[in-house]
């Protein structure tokens, strides 16, 4: 009796038909896929026919291109006039600060000098008025002392002399001082006032009444009485 082969037998001594991984790649076992024609092949295609985008796409992005920098261009001359503008606004800005602080600095300038000119003008007034009042008390004094005998009267003199020197030393405080003309000297209208004549040649001072006052700066505030020499045989006025 004749023994069958077992399918199994054969299948396990058959060649598989698919290449197991790790058998390699030989003439009579070739691999299904050959990797290095395909990237062979691909590379020569596309080295020999380079891409190019379509015409159309390429002139489309031309023209946005070109609106594009135009838009930049336009946008930068307005950021330059912008900053033009900005700096002269600055100028002008830096120049109405320096005109305002000028005008302010004369304005403040002026204000001193008015206050300074009205303050002097007050205590000048106020000086003036004082000595207005004190010069007919010292003109009183000064007739009493001249009348007064100094040996008979000597305490009243003393006093006299004490109360004029005091009233003198307090219209100098004021600002005003004393002048009395030089005898002989000619009649000047703007510093003397005639008080009364005597015999003489005509014209000249031969005696003084009362002391004429001054400022430092020579303004007459009161003129000086003075004796003056009339034509021979006119007497004593």
């Amino acid at each position: 009796m004749s023994t069958s082969p077992h399918p199994s037998d054969s299948a396990a001594d058959a060649e598989p038909l698919v290449p197991t991984p790790d058998a390699a790649p030989t003439a009579d076992n070739p691999p299904l896929i050959d990797v290095a024609a395909i990237a062979a092949t691909l590379d020569s295609h596309f080295s020999r026919t380079p891409w190019s985008p379509p015409e159309s796409l390429a002139t489309g992005s031309s023209g946005v291109m070109e609106e594009l920098a135009e838009d930049m261009l336009d946008l930068l001359r307005r950021v330059k006039a912008i900053e033009a503008a900005q700096t002269d606004l600055v100028a002008r800005l830096g120049q109405f600060e320096r005109s305002l602080h000028e005008s302010l600095f004369l304005q403040a300038r002026e204000v001193d000098s008015l206050r300074r000119e009205l303050l002097g003008d007050q205590k000048a007034f106020v000086a003036l008025s004082a000595l207005n009042a004190l010069l007919p008390a010292v003109d009183r004094f000064r007739l009493m002392r001249a009348a007064a005998n100094s040996k008979k009267d000597k305490p009243v003199v003393e006093q006299l002399d004490a109360t004029i020197e005091i009233l003198g030393q307090t219209i100098r405080s004021l600002g005003y001082g004393p002048f009395e003309p030089t005898l002989g000297e000619p009649f000047d209208p703007q510093r003397m006032i005639c008080s009364s004549h005597k015999p003489g040649d005509g014209g000249v001072v031969l005696g003084v009444d009362r002391p004429g006052y001054q400022t430092p700066q020579g303004v007459i505030v009161r003129p000086a009485g003075v004796i003056l020499a009339s034509p021979t045989g006119t007497g004593e006025r």
